[in-house]
């Protein structure tokens, strides 16, 4: 047989050839379990842990989905809003910007060109005298 015995707040569950009657003040309350008692009292606190584990973790898997959820519609075309439309819209711009340099880099080639041409036909030998 087995007893549950509180010391000192602290619950303990004692055979019955551990068990010595409460002979200090710290001894509460004595209970006297049959077998069947603590088959309850186990499954009680199995049961109990599992449903509060089984819940935790369907709660992290519900937020997890709506959080992937809403994830995924950002990162869908959706004429404008969405990151994916922003993060092309912002190539576009990227791409148009580096042809617009070269273009200009080009032409500015051509008129350092056109000067340097300019200078050395225009320029005559200074004569010593």
């Amino acid at each position: 047989m087995f007893y549950m015995v509180c010391r000192y707040g602290v619950w303990e569950l004692l055979y019955s050839a551990e068990f010595s009657p409460p002979s200090k003040k710290p001894f509460i309350i004595v209970f006297i379990m049959t077998p069947v008692e603590q088959a309850n009292l186990w499954l009680t606190i199995i049961i109990s842990a599992s449903t509060i584990i089984t819940t935790l973790a369907l709660g992290v898997r519900w937020l997890t989905r709506h959080y992937f959820d809403e994830i995924k519609a950002e990162l869908k075309p959706n004429r404008g809003s969405s990151l994916k439309d922003q993060v092309s819209r912002l190539e576009k711009e990227m791409k148009d910007a580096h042809d617009q340099r070269k273009e200009t880099n080009q032409k500015i080639d051509h008129i350092y060109e056109v000067l340097l041409d300019y200078i050395a036909s225009n320029s005559k030998p200074q004569r010593k005298k």
